[in-house]
C-alpha cells in the first residue's frame, strides 16, 4: 500500500483528494485531521494524541462521521519508541476494515 504525506502545504483539491482517497489516515491530534470530513466512510483513523490533550468524548468526532477511530496515547509527541511501537494499533485497524 502506498504511503501519501499531507504536509499541509496543498491546495483545496490536492487535500480532498488525497483524504477521499486514502485507506487509512494515521497523524497526530491537530487541525490537520479536520480533514477527515473528505474520507470515505469507514476510512479508520489512528491518532497519537498525547494524555494532557486526551478526552474521551473525542472519540465522538470520527464516529458521527463513520471513521473508526484508533487512538495511540503518547507521554509526548517526542516519544519516538512509543510510535514505531503503534505498529500494532496500525496492523489492528488495518485488518478490522480489510485492508490487509
Amino acid at each position: 500500500m502506498p504511503v501519501k504525506l499531507f504536509t499541509g502545504s496543498e491546495t483545496f483539491n490536492e487535500t480532498q483528494h488525497l483524504f477521499a482517497n486514502a485507506k487509512i489516515v494515521i497523524g497526530p491530534h491537530g487541525a490537520g485531521l479536520a480533514n477527515l470530513v473528505f474520507c470515505k466512510i469507514g476510512t479508520p483513523v489512528v491518532e497519537f494524541i498525547t494524555s494532557s490533550i486526551f478526552r474521551p468524548w473525542q472519540m465522538f468526532g470520527g464516529l458521527t462521521i463513520d471513521l473508526p477511530w484508533w487512538p495511540v496515547l503518547l507521554s509526548s509527541f517526542d516519544a519516538r519508541a512509543e510510535i514505531l511501537g503503534a505498529m500494532e494499533v496500525i496492523e489492528a485497524a488495518l485488518n478490522s476494515s480489510g485492508f490487509v
